[in-house]
């Protein structure tokens, strides 16, 4: 194995040559110790200048002396930790080994505990889940719970006993509880229904009471509209009556107002069929065909206005 030697003494020696920097920095300090610059006066401006590039090139050369006084050191350093990783290799791969079959075994235990959580945590929320449900559903869940072996548990067998216990005194009287409530609803079923049959014994007898009342109903209502169509027939008929004899009695108004007219107008109707008849006497006979037509119609129009007024004056 190669030794590791360090030269204190020459350590100690360039530390030391910090001493006239420091020197450098008091009789800088000091010569510019109380100075202010009004830094908008070109003059001063430059003076300010001047003191910040002394002041930057001392900090420059501190920086230098300390990269070179690490050099060695930062060496040494570098081997110490070459060599202290070289002797652990042995370690580190023993250590790895035992950490990956550590981390394994740790895992596949963290998978079985939080299935063994959960398989305690349903335990307990499994009386809140019933809350409502039947009493065959309430026991099933009962004998789901007391089948548990809590020698499976493992290390979490205490908390499994624990949650078991919890679970059976909170279902355990929910299960009594919905027994009760499951009797007196069949018992009040049981009642329901004996009341749903005398109240639909009476719903039928009410039910067939208003049929035979509609029934009856109907019938008078039948009858009352053949005796309301009999009436009516009988009014019909009697109207009738009265309009034929209205109608009768204007027809002979009628005919005694058209009488008197007819009368009245009866001397000028035979003048008018006189003088028709003087024209028609006195109607020359033409050799003319067309000319004698048109005296023909002319008689015969004048034939047919005596008609009529023969008609009107009888």
């Amino acid at each position: 194995m190669r030794e590791i030697k360090m030269n204190t003494e020459k350590t100690v020696n360039q530390v030391a040559e910090y001493e006239p920097l420091k020197a450098a920095i008091t009789d800088l300090t000091t010569k510019f110790k109380g100075l202010v610059y009004d830094v908008t006066i070109p003059e001063q401006y430059d003076n300010a200048v001047v003191e910040r590039a002394a002041f930057v090139k001392l900090d420059n050369k501190i920086d230098t002396v300390r990269k070179k006084i690490k050099e060695e050191p930062f060496e040494l350093c570098k081997q110490i930790d070459a060599q202290a990783k070289m002797i652990r290799e042995p370690l580190s791969a023993r250590i790895n080994e035992l950490t990956a079959l550590i981390k394994c075994q740790d895992e596949a235990q963290a998978i079985k505990n939080a299935s063994f959580e959960r398989m305690i945590a349903d335990i307990r929320a499994k009386p809140m889940q019933l809350a409502g449900q039947s009493v065959d559903d309430m026991q099933e869940a009962h004998n789901w719970i007391i089948n548990h072996d809590t020698e499976q548990f493992e290390g979490y067998s205490i908390a499994a006993e624990n949650a078991i216990k919890e679970a059976l005194a909170q279902l355990e009287p929910m299960i009594a509880a919905q027994a009760n409530a499951e009797k007196l609803a069949a018992e009040q079923a049981k009642q329901q229904k004996a009341l749903d049959g005398r109240q639909a014994a009476i719903d039928k007898a009410e039910r067939e009471q208003q049929e035979k009342a509609n029934e009856a109903k109907h019938l008078a209502d039948l009858e009352q509209a053949r005796l309301d169509g009999i009436a009516q027939a009988q009014r019909d008929n009697q109207q009738a009556i009265e309009q034929a004899e209205r109608d009768a009695q204007a027809k002979i108004e009628r005919a005694e107002r058209e009488r008197i007219v007819a009368e009245a107008l009866k001397p000028d109707q035979d003048k008018l069929a006189q003088w028709l008849q003087s024209c028609i006497d006195s109607a020359p006979t033409l050799n003319d065909a067309t000319m004698q037509n048109t005296i023909n119609a002319i008689v015969n129009n004048f034939n047919q206005k005596i008609g009529q007024l023969s008609s009107k004056a009888a």
